[in-house]
């Protein structure tokens, strides 16, 4: 296992709205670096609560009662369709060794959302979500997602979803 994705991998500090503002940023480029990346993982820990008028900004929302955490936006944002160029590709690819399940699962996710993989990175993502899918101590570890507590999840959920659209 590799060490954890670093929160924030910034020098400095930022706040929680503009850590957020910046993951919302990130759509607008054609393709996410090895830095993009890392901050869009290490966001996807980050419970810190932005300011409800930059919620409702983000969220595109007429009203909102109350804020949410830089994690659930960014949780949010890891489902659309994002293109990585070479090194951001292998630095999902080994996230997906990082100890921290919802990296892991954060990685996986990314993944199976990334436009225009590589045959080679397929490869390797799916060759080391199959490791950790044999490992029951790795891949039953339960996630606590931020921002959806509707249902209960598991790392092997998420990775066997990823795995599924990477063999397509």
């Amino acid at each position: 296992m590799t060490a954890s994705v670093p929160t924030p991998p910034l020098p400095i500090q930022i706040t929680a709205d503009e850590r957020a503002t910046r993951i919302d940023a990130l759509q607008q480029q054609l393709s996410l670096g090895r830095l993009d990346v890392e901050e869009l993982l290490a966001a996807c820990m980050d419970t810190r609560t932005t300011t409800k008028e930059t919620w409702q900004k983000l969220m595109k929302l007429d009203e909102v009662y109350s804020a949410g955490t830089v994690g659930a936006f960014a949780w949010k944002q890891l489902s659309q369709s994002w293109s990585m160029d070479a090194g951001a590709e292998m630095f999902v690819v080994q996230a997906l060794d990082d100890k921290n399940a919802l990296v892991c699962a954060a990685a996986a996710w990314l993944l199976q959302s990334g436009k225009k993989l590589t045959v080679s990175e397929r490869k390797r993502a799916a060759e080391k979500i199959m490791v950790i899918l044999r490992d029951e101590e790795l891949s039953r570890r339960p996630l606590d997602v931020p921002g959806d507590s509707s249902r209960v999840w598991r790392l092997d959920d998420v990775l066997f979803e990823a795995l599924r659209v990477l063999v397509e």
